[in-house]
């Protein structure tokens, strides 16, 4: 079976050719997934919609909003007006209870409890205190993007050191605090590839290079997926092992985890103009890195769109039909290649953001309420409990019995300053409770990020913090913060 193709079983039947307009399509669908983070919390929001640009600050914060950072948050600040303006007018018609509306309280929607779509009825929740969470705080010198987290490390890609993209890689040991950098560059600079998409266990760090503009070549892209064995203690990693390599006319990029010695990643292909014999379909293959075994784990005819690891499972989201953004959450065993889980998130035509997250039969993901915004709703589902958690809500973790995700809204003053407030946010399922664990001002305080790909755990999450000037005044610092639930 060549790279351009899917093997028999997964190859539809009259496959006909599409615009070439469809791979860009396609494309930005997936794209989200492949920046380890975001540089600002408006840019990943954007980056769940649209495609990332290379080069400079555009490839990790997303590019080709309608409106830009400011713009947006003025149009937050005047619709917070408009609301306002409406409750006042109520308050006075009827009367308002005089004890001030939790966040929770503000964000629920107003839907229907009779609604017949579970997903559009808002879980009826009270504000309570959080729960008891130690923190370690770690601080990196300049600005470094969360990659990936094991048990021991974190993995930092750098902030560009060339206009195609090339940047160092820098592990970090959570339980002791050292920090190397491990890799000046990528392994092919000198080509003009540049370090994108990266994770790490406790063993391996993993990483991809890629060449080419997706915007102004989208067919014409390289990329490379190396792996390379973590040694002395985190000091320093061995000889890159190239695991795979392909060309975007015939394969996307991969979308990639690792879990101990074992690496998986995922690409779709579609039927193009640009590369013939390409068809339709999704394939995910393994490898165990000590010995280079390789095999395929997954195949089929509808592309995937997202791909995460939690508790030694893959967690993907694939499209239904190649048609729209509908799409089925499934659990796949590593092992087998078996579906051990399916979900329908009835997200239909809004696109699934980042990661979904499951644990059991417990799942929490977000929707973007538009194609063209970035304003998100949070949804939570067990088997005694499903709707919508919280407006503006994004990027879930599930640790211990709880669901942890951030916000961010313009909120006003007593003064009717408008400003931007970040929480970190949680939900108790089995009290049917929220509570805000953190609070912070952006401008102020930076932004803390839930490391969005995290799986399922049973204490500890990883927060991050990038700020563009140091409290000291001496430049630019990366906070990581390893909370543990007690």
């Amino acid at each position: 079976m060549t790279s351009a193709t899917i093997a028999a079983a997964g190859t539809p039947t009259g496959t006909r050719r599409i615009s070439d307009q469809w791979w860009p399509q396609v494309s930005w669908r997936i794209r989200d997934t492949l920046s380890s983070t975001e540089g600002n919390r408006a840019g990943r929001r954007r980056s769940a919609a649209r495609p990332h640009v290379r080069g400079g600050e555009g490839m990790e914060a997303g590019v080709g909003r309608p409106l830009g950072g400011r713009a947006q948050r003025r149009w937050r600040a005047v619709r917070g007006m408009m609301v306002a303006a409406m409750l006042a007018v109520a308050c006075a018609a009827g009367g308002c209870a005089t004890r001030a509306a939790t966040p929770q309280a503000r964000e629920k929607p107003g839907a229907d409890a009779t609604h017949a779509d579970p997903y559009e009825r808002p879980i009826q929740t009270s504000e309570t205190t959080p729960p008891v969470v130690s923190a370690k705080d770690v601080v990196l010198a300049g600005q470094w993007n969360l990659g990936g987290v094991s048990d021991r490390f974190a993995v930092f890609k750098g902030t560009e050191t060339s206009r195609f993209g090339d940047a160092p890689i820098l592990l970090l040991d959570l339980q002791t605090g050292k920090q190397a950098v491990v890799r000046d560059h990528a392994v092919n600079w000198q080509k003009r590839y540049g370090v994108l998409g990266l994770r790490c266990s406790d063993q391996w760090v993993v990483w991809e290079e890629f060449r080419g503009d997706e915007q102004k070549a989208p067919y014409d892209c390289e990329w490379k997926l190396y792996a390379a064995a973590i040694r002395d203690g985190g000091a320093a990693v061995g000889e890159p092992i190239l695991l795979d390599e392909s060309i975007t006319s015939i394969q996307t990029r991969p979308l990639f985890v690792v879990d101990g010695d074992e690496v998986f990643w995922m690409t779709n292909s579609a039927p193009s103009g640009h590369q013939e014999g390409t068809v339709w379909g999704t394939r995910i293959k393994g490898r165990r890195l000590p010995d280079g075994a390789t095999k395929t784990v997954f195949e089929d005819r509808t592309n995937i769109a997202t791909l995460s690891e939690s508790e030694g499972q893959l967690v993907v989201t694939q499209f239904r039909d190649n048609k729209n953004g509908a799409v089925v959450l499934k659990v796949i065993d590593p092992k087998s290649g078996a579906v051990t889980f399916e979900f329908d998130p009835r997200n239909g035509m809004k696109r699934i953001a980042h990661f979904p997250k499951v644990h059991g039969r417990s799942l929490a993901w977000a929707v973007l309420d538009a194609a063209d915004t970035d304003e998100t709703t949070l949804l939570y589902s067990d088997e005694t409990t499903s709707g919508v958690l919280e407006r503006d809500g994004i990027d879930p973790v599930m640790v211990g019995r709880y669901v942890f995700y951030e916000t961010l809204r313009v909120e006003r003053t007593p003064g009717g300053t408008a400003r931007d407030v970040q929480r970190i946010r949680g939900f108790d399922p089995e009290r049917l409770t929220c509570f805000t664990l953190y609070e912070s001002r952006p401008e102020i305080d930076g932004t803390w990020q839930t490391w969005m790909a995290q799986g399922y755990d049973a204490k500890r999450f990883v927060l991050v913090n990038n700020t563009p000037t140091g409290e000291d005044g001496q430049g630019s610092k990366t906070r990581i913060r390893v909370c543990e639930i007690e």
